[in-house]
């Protein structure tokens, strides 16, 4: 027989055309009572589920199991992929004795070592029934992590309530779980009661279990809040409490609920009295966000149970909200939400309604809530949902159909699978796109389910894509699905067609782009024995693709003394972006001192980078002035206008300057325009100028030293800093065109010898064309008879994301008539 599937769900479509399948579902939820009776199968996703373990070592997804019988028969199966080495374990695995069954909706620990799932097999035989309805919730610890489970051994987690022994000991499938960063903390759903006793469909209710209390012990199992004491009217659509999502330390979980909650405060304890919304639409309850305090402070007013879906009138939203992720230590959850009330003023223009949008409430932060799917042009103008977080709560990963978001917006296909995947850095207010093709251009709609590691460094999901973007591989740690790594054909005009988008089997990509960093050397120059320098800073810079998340920031040496910076622990560094580290020294000794600035991450596959600092104990004798130059931003290839610095002579006696010398991460960028110091002697007081210039040669940070040495080998150092960025402009030659036919592409300001892809807008297939030493760009491009008549543009993007895609003016387009066509005038008869 083949093995047995849940009835699906019917999908929910909303405003912008977007159908939603369980896992965006707003309301209402319902648990099939029939999920583990035989039925015919289902199509399911070949990979699914996928999440990362904090440190982004491991991955635990659903695929399916290695053959149950002689057959060939699988099941969905949890399996783990160590990237350390690349090994997969299937780790829900039958072994005799124990009746084959599904499993699914895995979590981990942020170490990884801690993995809990749901699943129909009885894997502990002594307290598992594996009667009735079989889904149950188990952890593992890894054999190979400390306290470690034999292989293959389980603990129960979701045994009969010792809270409420006549409460419902069934476990709801369709809803995910949720687990802590230790893993000793795990949350779940199960139904109110058993659905032969229901009089209307079972509503939902949470359940958190504390593993280091031993099973059966009053304080092992715990109900979420927000249980009414009776059941809900039939008069409308109720769900209870779903969507669990606890925070890394354990303390705050956020959740989904129909329910209207208030905590009573007293010397014996705390009383939660919870009632059904009243809050209606067509027949269906309102849900909303809440997140409570499960071990508050006794220092702590604020209330064990908040609304985090809550408008700016302080009212909950007007309508639902759901899909909450909450950060490492629960101050930001991020959720999706139907309402357009949320945000403290009203936005111009305001969220359309119906349409699902994402945002973010931070509890630490005056301003609360605010926005994530929004662009340029306002927000999101189709649905949005599925966030995830890192730990600090600043990235958000999301679905979207949104085409005003990011530009370009995907192409449009047939009956479209899945979303694109955006990442919003909610710092710098930017989003950019997961989910593109080696061309820089978008995938199609087919993806879904991110997941971000707590550093934001690791993402996985599930795409249908035969081609993964730069920086993404498999489960298998292939760079494609069916082919190896591409890269843009090294011949000028070669044409790209569109690639294949397949409706299916779903598999799990894993994107973990590399970081580039670098950041100058510094020579804080000499000190008096007991004294310190004026503070020097460098600056660090993340050149990508990744995010850089700094846990460490030191220096080797005790007489080098961080003392502040933008460059902050646990603030990622995106690809593009910089921070600075301040520094002092101070002599204890004569003589020239050294040592090394660190800035390093922390967990797997850590990205480290090391800068030398010098300096010298003893008098000082010159100096610079200013500290610090800001050239501020530049074109790329373009000078600035000069800037003066000074070198003076603060010591004691007469003195000369030897040699003026560049150093740091950008040495070539930075040029002297006239020099009136080196060779010349300085009287004590005396200064000296040199005119100095900023030509950045890339884009992005750019930063360097400039050093005079003086003749008595003292020195003294200026720090350079300026941005850079590239503005190409692009053009047609022909504004006036027959389709089909062909038009000349020109431009200037790119970078010099890169590949960059050219298309009409709106059209898949694409040119890829190489620009010249100047940075030029001559190219044709088609204009094929498909493309029809009107106005259309050409759009230029940059595969290795070095410049905003590019606009030209438009062209009229006009289509030919197709030979062998009947006369206008004379169409026959």
């Amino acid at each position: 027989m083949r093995p047995t599937l849940p009835r699906p769900f019917a999908p929910l479509v909303l405003a912008g055309g977007l159908a939603l399948t369980a896992a965006w579902v707003t309301g209402p939820w319902r648990f099939d009572p029939q999920a583990g009776a035989d039925e015919t199968a289902v199509a399911r996703p070949v990979e699914q589920d996928p999440t990362v373990s904090g440190d982004g070592r491991r991955v635990v997804y659903v695929a399916p199991s290695t053959p149950i019988d002689g057959e060939g028969t699988t099941l969905d199966s949890v399996w783990l992929l160590d990237r350390a080495d690349g090994t997969r374990t299937q780790l829900t695995m039958p072994s005799a004795g124990i009746r084959p069954g599904r499993s699914r909706h895995p979590v981990t620990s942020d170490d990884g070592c801690s993995i809990a799932v749901v699943t129909e097999l009885a894997l502990d035989l002594f307290r598992d029934d594996d009667r009735g309805n079989r889904w149950d919730v188990y952890r593992t610890v890894l054999p190979s992590c400390p306290g470690g489970f034999e292989p293959g051994e389980w603990e129960l987690v979701s045994s009969v309530s010792d809270v409420d022994p006549s409460a419902s000991d069934l476990v709801d499938p369709s809803d995910r779980i949720a687990i802590d960063g230790s893993g000793q903390v795990i949350a779940y759903t199960r139904l109110s009661v058993p659905p032969e006793q229901a009089a209307i469909a079972p509503w939902t209710t949470i359940e958190v279990a504390d593993l280091t209390v031993p099973a059966g012990t009053p304080g092992r199992l715990t109900p979420a809040p927000a249980r009414p004491p009776a059941p809900p009217t039939l008069a409308a659509s109720y769900v209870g409490q779903r969507e669990p999502a606890l925070s890394g330390d354990g303390r705050y979980l956020a959740f989904t609920t129909d329910t209207i909650v208030d905590a009573i405060v007293d010397p014996v304890g705390v009383t939660f009295t919870a009632a059904w919304t009243d809050h209606i639409v067509d027949g269906v309850a309102v849900t909303q966000v809440v997140r409570w305090d499960r071990a508050p402070s006794e220092f702590d007013e604020t209330p064990l149970v908040e609304t985090v879906s809550i408008g700016a009138a302080a009212t909950p939203g007007n309508a639902a909200s759901a899909q909450a992720a909450i950060d490492a230590d629960g101050d930001v959850v991020v959720f999706m939400s139907l309402a357009t009330d949320l945000l403290p003023s009203n936005p111009e223009p305001a969220p359309p309604p119906g349409v699902g949008q994402v945002y973010r409430r931070s509890f630490a932060d005056p301003v609360g809530t605010m926005l994530v799917s929004t662009g340029p042009a306002g927000p999101g103008d189709a649905a949005s949902g599925a966030p995830s977080t890192d730990g600090a709560g600043r990235l958000v990963a999301f679905e979207s159909r949104a085409g005003n978001l990011v530009s370009p917006a995907p192409v449009a296909r047939a009956e479209p699978t899945g979303a694109d995947l955006l990442l919003a850095d909610t710092g710098r207010a930017t989003i950019e796109r997961i989910t593109t093709q080696v061309t820089g251009l978008p995938q199609p709609y087919g993806a879904r389910h991110p997941r971000l590691s707590d550093s934001g460094r690791v993402i996985v999901y599930q795409t249908v894509a035969t081609e993964l973007p730069p920086g993404a591989v498999t489960t298998a740690g292939e760079r494609t699905a069916v082919t190896t790594e591409a890269s843009p054909p090294p011949v000028d005009g070669a044409v790209v067609e569109p690639g294949p988008v397949v409706d299916g089997p779903w598999h799990v990509a894993i994107s973990a782009p590399p970081v580039s960093l670098s950041v100058s050397e510094l020579d804080l120059g000499t000190a008096d024995l007991g004294t310190s320098t004026r503070t020097w800073f460098t600056t660090l810079v993340n050149a990508g693709p990744g995010a850089f998340v700094p846990a460490s920031i030191t220096t080797s040496t005790p007489e080098f003394t961080i003392t502040g910076g933008t460059c902050q622990r646990s603030v990622p560094v995106l690809a593009g972006e910089s921070c600075t580290v301040e520094v002092i020294f101070t002599a204890s000794v004569e003589g020239p001192v050294t040592g090394e600035l660190i800035v390093s991450e922390r967990g797997f596959d850590a990205a480290e980078i090391r800068a030398g600092l010098t300096a010298v104990g003893g008098r000082p004798n010159v100096a610079g002035v200013p500290s610090s130059v800001d050239f501020g931003s530049r074109i790329v290839m373009l000078p600035s206008d000069p800037e003066v610095v000074t070198f003076a002579n603060n010591g004691v006696a007469e003195t000369g300057v030897a040699a003026l010398s560049f150093g740091g991460t950008h040495p070539d960028d930075f040029s002297v325009v006239a020099d009136e110091c080196t060779g010349r002697l300085l009287s004590i007081g005396e200064s000296c100028t040199v005119r100095l210039a900023f030509t950045p040669t890339a884009a992005g940070p750019r930063s360097a030293t400039i050093t005079a040495t003086a003749t008595s080998g003292a020195t003294a150092g200026i720090v350079l800093v300026g941005d850079a960025s590239y503005t190409p402009l692009a053009g047609i030659v022909q504004t006036q065109v027959t389709a089909p036919g062909r038009v000349d592409v020109v431009g200037l300001g790119f970078p010099i010898h890169a590949y960059v892809t050219i298309g009409w807008e709106g059209d898949d297939r694409t040119v890829i064309a190489l620009t010249d030493e100047r940075g030029e760009l001559h190219t044709r491009l088609d204009v094929p008879r498909a493309l029809g008549g009107g106005r259309r543009v050409v759009q230029i993007v940059d595969p290795a994301g070095q410049f905003e895609p590019v606009r030209t003016t438009e062209a009229v387009i006009t289509a030919a008539v197709a030979a062998g066509g009947a006369s206008p005038a004379h169409r026959g008869g």
